[in-house]
């Protein structure tokens, strides 16, 4: 889906079998829609990421503001780019069990990637 400002649904749900894919360039808020699909990627290289995923496991987010956003899945996968000036104090992630928290100081770029290992004690 691609919107040409911000892109703000109020309460529809939206979901993908399969994966998601949103770009805004202005901003996305999907915190009054509901949003189901195992993987997201949100693109909003000038405003901020924000909103409600349910049952997403792999997310890939491009943001030019702050980002929070909330999935009911623990995250296995979680790739961000992000303006790093631009993050905020109140930035943050969250998967069942997980919480992260996006801090730089100074800077104008960050890319972090997450990836979750799970390992089998035998």
């Amino acid at each position: 889906m691609n919107a040409t400002n911000s892109y703000v649904p109020g309460a529809i749900a939206l979901s993908g079998a399969n994966s998601i894919n949103i770009t805004a360039p202005n901003g996305i808020n999907t915190s009054a829609a509901t949003l189901t699909t195992p993987t997201a990627t949100l693109t909003s290289a000038n405003g901020s990421v924000q909103g409600n995923l349910t049952g997403t496991g792999n997310l890939t987010l491009t943001a030019g503001g702050a980002i929070n956003l909330v999935s009911t899945a623990a995250l296995t996968n979680l790739d961000i780019h992000a303006k790093g000036d631009q993050l905020g104090g109140a930035s943050s992630i969250t998967g069942t069990g997980q919480s992260f928290q996006l801090h730089t100081v100074g800077g104008n770029t960050a890319d972090l990637v997450f990836i979750r290992q799970r390992h089998q004690l035998l």
